[in-house]
């Protein structure tokens, strides 16, 4: 809170990290945090300095109540494959067994992904 705090002056630069309050606030963990931040934030497909935007971060931290109250707001990420990987979020969720996700990213209109390299000897 003290971070997300830190940041009200400047909240669509970030930290250091290009952390932006939405970041931050799934990164707490809280569900509730997370929906007031999205109601003031409106970059909610903004990059940190990872790659990732706060939904692909919500799905890599397992997190279905963060997944599904980043969903409720306008996503545009649903397909995009993650930084360094040949699947999306969906993919990432089906490899992981995240019954729930799976349910709300498919909901959400999100396609299954994953790109298979073949490598000739």
């Amino acid at each position: 809170m003290r971070k997300l705090r830190e940041l009200n002056a400047y909240p669509f630069l970030g930290d250091k990290d290009f952390m932006t309050p939405l970041h931050l606030a799934v990164e707490s963990g809280v569900p509730s945090l997370v929906v007031i931040v999205c109601n003031k934030y409106t970059l909610v497909n903004r990059f940190s300095i990872k790659g990732l935007t706060a939904l692909q971060l919500a799905v890599k931290s397992r997190s279905p109540e963060i997944v599904e109250a980043l969903l409720k707001e306008t996503v545009s990420d649903l397909n995009k494959p993650l930084e360094e990987s040949s699947t999306n979020l969906l993919g990432f969720a089906v490899k992981n067994g995240d019954r729930n996700i799976i349910r709300l990213l498919v909901k959400a209109g999100a396609l299954l992904r994953v790109i298979i390299q073949y490598h000739s000897t």
